[in-house]
């Protein structure tokens, strides 16, 4: 699922835009968190532009409103209240976006990266506010400084020459992967690209030729042109879900394609659909996101270096006797005349370290170090070690960055489970969801009590003369209702409610299998004992013929029904419950019981759950314990 916009967006966002606000005038300006929203004042109406750092920036239909105004309002307020937007800049093929507003020359940047910031700068381009004020490797973002952009890693399709994609798709393990880490494209954009041109996407890059390239860059630069100026602006729905959000419609993705007028308008409900403004992480989970951003950065250092280091050793190896004599020389410039004269009197040598006791020598068009107390074979040597050290460490930044991916999502996991857990708590219930219950394959609701009490309200509230009553032959089983509705109940019916009646009654804990069960008129059920006779509570007297249904078998299946953004337990024998879900568990009588068994029913049925397996998860322990009969054994 698509996070936040893609390099191509920001491009076909911006074309659009600028046609949308033309000169518009700043009106008001709003902030919620992080989140920005600026009101402007079009030629014909209001428009509202959400800007969320690291994540969005388009037009919203929406009222997001704060509701303190606090510093930061204040001061985009001061500077930019009444400004005209002048231009929207793109840098570059990057997720760098600047709003120019005059007079005065003051820029919004708005940085769509991960960790990234939105900052006003001033007319020299110094930051006068920004959303958050933080020191990285490459930059640092702090208030009266000079704004430095982050580094340009993207190679736009518009720019580049087939050979420069040569050399940076080398940098993925296969093709679509080198487009996408080393060219810097969308994954969209690299996807749709391939699947156009009908190029394997696992091809390995190294096959990749220069005519096959020149034909990626100019299908890429195709859609780019389309994006920009003939968008469709198009939401891909895959079982349901928001897949992503494209300014073109996606042939390499399965699924529904839903278009719109305007690419703001597919953003803005992309992103309102996707979760709006992202919630505040807690401290442990802010400490592992910088944790993973730090691994990962460690992992990529390290893998380059490797390969850089590799590159260089394999030039000195296919050079290594150029390599020896150079060293030489080096060696008798040094005793003769000094270091000062290596540079000089020994070609290739383009600098001298003698503190180091290293020159760098030119071989095969790089530059290499050489440690002039080696012998060429022993620097190679020790070069392969050391990328072999750096491959290794990556390897362990890769253990630590996985190692907080999956703390970091059994966080988030446990936070949405807390979540899941309040929502089904407030589910809608039904009234007759205080007994047992199902609903027939015919449609006929059927009841059955839990206790004598119910038992008793069930006949004298709930049964009517035309409805079927039911029960087991044995002493200690539930009233059990058919509620007719005027129909006559069919054998399917009949025999569901006689599984109800029969697995919910002691017979069940006696570990017996199977079991009579009679059923009757409402009109036959009377409370009257006869003559000289006494019944107690939940006991009744059946008048007339009782109709048998013989050996009906003490298996029951339990199920989770999804119901919109809900879900609930449901009972039945297996054929009625395998057709309202695929998210089930056959119960027989068994040992097992209390939390042990609640706990491998909610397993199975997260295995079979699929996508929804966490709102299984989520479902409250007592609501499978009180459909449970007792002791059981999960069949299935």
């Amino acid at each position: 699922m698509k996070r936040s916009m893609s390099s191509l967006d920001v491009a076909a966002w911006k074309a659009e835009t600028l046609r949308l606000l033309g000169r518009s005038r700043v009106g008001n300006i709003y902030t919620v968190g992080d989140m920005i929203i600026v009101k402007f004042k079009a030629q014909t109406h209001l428009r509202e532009l959400l800007v969320e750092p690291g994540r969005r920036i388009h037009l919203t239909s929406r009222t997001i409103r704060g509701e303190k105004l606090g510093q930061a309002g204040m001061v985009l307020r001061k500077y930019l209240r009444g400004k005209v937007l002048e231009q929207i800049e793109q840098q570059g093929f990057e997720r760098v976006v600047q709003l120019v507003f005059q007079p005065g020359g003051y820029r919004l940047v708005v940085e769509l990266l991960p960790r990234g910031v939105a900052a006003l700068l001033d007319p020299e381009g110094r930051i006068i506010y920004a959303t958050r004020y933080v020191e990285m490797r490459d930059r640092a973002i702090r208030r009266g400084e000079k704004y430095v952009a982050p580094p340009r890693v993207a190679l736009s399709p518009l720019e580049a020459t087939a050979q420069q994609l040569l050399e940076r798709v080398r940098e993925g393990r296969d093709l679509v992967r080198g487009l996408i880490r080393g060219a810097g494209w969308p994954p969209e954009l690299a996807e749709e690209v391939l699947h156009r041109l009908g190029i394997d996407k696992s091809m390995e890059p190294g096959q990749l030729d220069a005519e096959a390239a020149e034909r990626i860059l100019e299908e890429a630069r195709r859609i780019y042109k389309a994006s920009t100026e003939r968008p469709e602006p198009t939401i891909t729905v895959v079982d349901g879900r928001y897949e992503t959000v494209t300014p073109f419609k996606p042939t390499f993705l399965a699924g529904e394609h839903r278009t719109y007028g305007l690419f703001n308008e597919a953003l803005d409900e992309y992103f309102h659909a996707s979760g709006g403004p992202r919630e505040t992480p807690s401290p442990e989970e802010a400490r592992l996101l910088r944790s993973i951003e730090e691994a990962r950065r460690r992992a990529e250092e390290y893998l380059e270096k490797a390969a850089e280091l590799e590159e260089k050793a394999n030039k000195l190896a296919a050079n290594i006797l150029e390599a020896e004599r150079l060293l030489e020389c080096v060696s008798k410039v040094r005793e003769r005349e000094g270091w000062k004269a290596v540079k000089e009197r020994c070609p290739g040598v383009v600098e001298a370290r003698p503190k180091q006791g290293i020159v760098v020598a030119k071989i095969d068009g790089v530059d290499v170090e050489l440690d002039v107390r080696l012998p060429a074979q022993d620097n190679l040597l020790q070069m392969y070690r050391r990328a072999g050290e750096l491959r290794g460490k990556a390897r362990k930044a890769e253990e630590a960055l996985r190692d907080a991916e999956k703390r970091l999502e059994d966080i988030r996991r446990k936070a949405r489970l807390r979540a899941l857990r309040t929502r089904l708590a407030s589910r809608p219930r039904e009234w007759f969801e205080k007994y047992h219950w199902l609903i027939s394959s015919e449609g006929l609701l059927v009841l059955g009590g839990r206790n004598a009490d119910q038992n008793e309200s069930l006949v004298k509230k709930q049964l009517g003369p035309r409805d079927v009553f039911m029960h087991a032959e044995i002493h200690g089983a539930p009233a059990v209702v058919i509620k007719c509705g005027g129909k006559q109940p069919g054998e399917e019916t009949l025999r569901e409610a006689a599984t109800l009646a029969a697995c919910y009654s002691k017979a069940w804990k006696s570990s017996v299998a199977a079991l009579d069960v009679y059923w009757a008129w409402g009109e036959q059920v009377s409370k009257s004992p006869p003559p000289g006779e006494y019944l107690s509570k939940g006991a009744f007297m059946v008048y007339g013929k009782r109709n048998y249904i013989r050996g009906v078998r003490l298996e029951l299946a339990l199920g989770v029904e999804l119901l919109d953004e809900y879900a609930r337990v449901i009972v039945g024998p297996p054929s009625l419950v395998e057709k309202r879900t695929s998210i089930y568990v056959v119960l027989v009588p068994g040992d097992l019981k209390g939390k042990e068994l609640v706990e491998k029913i909610k397993k199975a049925l997260a295995r079979k759950a699929g996508e929804h397996a966490e709102l299984v998860e989520a479902l409250p322990d007592q609501e499978i314990e009180s459909r449970v009969p007792g002791p059981s054994r999960v069949l299935r």
